[in-house]
């Protein structure tokens, strides 16, 4: 099991947005990305979807991409969500892969991807969107937004160099 502890959101636990294809069998990267630590919502890929994706509520977006030229603009509106974009594939084909990254994704994945492949594609998308330093050292305990970091568990913060009581 990979460990993505470090990538820990403020809720405690990663989530993660799968929107599926009609008839795909998505049990596989459920697995994978339970196995690494996520909560898994799994929706269709239509537009109320779209919307709950780009909402900032979740860690990372798992979205099916059959190839179709209507996918691009989706792809390209969920490449501005602050979540990474992973696009799910039902087979490697070069035209659908080059669409994906080509509108945004940022990575690209298998339907039928081994577990620990899924759970070591997420962490290196992770790893790429959030470098170390942007990630507080104690999930839950500091809170940091910008150059002001607040200590819950001491009742502190502090700006740049300033710190307040």
């Amino acid at each position: 099991m990979t460990d993505l502890s470090r990538f820990a959101s403020t809720r405690g636990f990663q989530s993660c947005l799968l929107a599926s294809q009609a008839g795909w069998e998505t049990q596989v990267l459920v697995r994978g990305l339970h196995d690494a630590g996520y909560a898994v919502l799994e929706r269709p890929a239509i537009q109320t979807t779209l919307a709950l994706a780009v909402s900032a509520e979740f860690d990372v977006i798992l979205w099916a991409c059959d190839g179709s030229p209507d996918e691009a603009p989706v792809l390209a509106r969920l490449a501005l969500a602050p979540a990474p974009l992973l696009a799910v594939l039902a087979a490697p084909l070069p035209a659908v892969l080059a669409l994906c990254l080509e509108s945004g994704a940022d990575a690209c994945i298998t339907l039928d991807a081994d577990a620990r492949v899924v759970a070591a594609q997420v962490s290196a998308v992770l790893r790429r969107r959030n470098p170390l330093g942007a990630i507080p050292d104690l999930p839950g305990r500091y809170v940091r937004v910008g150059d002001l970091t607040v200590d819950s568990e001491h009742a502190r913060s502090s700006a740049a160099e300033r710190s307040f009581r």
